[in-house]
């Protein structure tokens, strides 16, 4: 039972993640002085949420397996981002 909340937890910040990264680098006007990378830059900030709440939550739970899956995650959704931009512009 454990496992099966962890990974749904893992999973949902993911979604969650993907979701604030669109957001605020798309649809919300930031002020002048958060106009900066990780801030404007989708895959940096939703790479940085995925790898703060997955290491905040392993570290709550003392897990330190899902602190390295959530950093696997993180990376994983850094270089999906990364080829999905990379689409656009060819």
């Amino acid at each position: 039972m454990y496992i099966k909340i962890m990974f749904i937890s893992l999973i949902a910040i993911s979604i969650i993640s993907f979701i604030v990264g669109k957001t605020v680098t798309e649809l919300i006007k930031l002020p002048a002085w958060l106009d900066m990378k990780p801030f404007n830059c989708r895959k940096c900030l939703t790479t940085w949420i995925s790898w703060v709440l997955n290491t905040l939550l392993g570290l709550i739970v003392g897990d330190w397996i899902y602190i390295l899956c959530g950093t696997i995650s993180s990376a994983v959704i850094f270089y999906l981002i990364y080829n999905e931009e990379k689409k656009q512009w060819e």
